[in-house]
């Protein structure tokens, strides 16, 4: 299985419901990245559309970045909410 999601529409859609979450979190863009651990240019150009498919680790950080459940992203009963908590201890809080 690819650590990634990339269907344009669902991508799409996740993306818009990041960057909905974060307005509404009032965060900005470089709140987001440095909370979470990503570059913020690299999450800038993500929330734009201007990058490929996401990793499941970005995802990861994403939401650490904001300050959320996967539920709250996903939607309850989500396969990818259930499948990306089951993962998430892969990926410590301070790996790069």
């Amino acid at each position: 299985m690819k650590n990634t999601i990339s269907d344009d529409n669902r991508h799409k859609r996740l993306i818009n419901k990041i960057k909905n979450i974060r307005i509404r979190k009032k965060m900005s863009r470089f709140d987001v990245a440095i909370e979470g651990g990503l570059n913020p240019n690299y999450f800038s150009k993500l929330e734009r559309g201007k990058t490929g498919s996401i990793q499941n680790k970005t995802f990861v950080k994403i939401k650490r970045g904001l300050g959320i459940t996967w539920e709250e992203l996903f939607g309850p009963k989500s396969f990818s909410a259930w499948y990306l908590a089951s993962i998430e201890k892969d990926y410590p809080e301070d790996e790069s």
